[in-house]
């Protein structure tokens, strides 16, 4: 697993306590960030643009030979971070 540097780990906290967490507010956001990093707290760094997420599964579809089809893909607000992607085996 590839190490993420000092810096881009605290940008990392920052989104994921304003998106996730959904913290308002710089000092109250700095502080849930020093908390979390200072617990070590674990979160999941990947962050994909909708368009990347879907040329991903395609190019695992055409290059690497997976089988499954795209059954939907589904964000549910622009403002939101999340799409949902539903697979299908073959």
């Amino acid at each position: 697993m590839k190490k993420v540097r000092r810096g881009s780990r605290k940008e990392h906290f920052r989104e994921w306590v304003t998106m996730v967490n959904k913290t308002e507010g710089e000092e109250a956001i700095e502080k849930e960030i020093t908390h979390l990093m200072n617990m070590n707290y674990s979160i999941h760094y990947n962050v994909w643009r909708q368009i990347d997420l879907l040329d991903f599964f395609v190019k695992l579809k055409q290059d690497m030979e997976f089988q499954f089809n795209i059954e939907l893909v589904f964000q549910r607000d622009q403002r939101e971070n999340e799409v949902v992607v539903i697979l299908k085996k073959n």
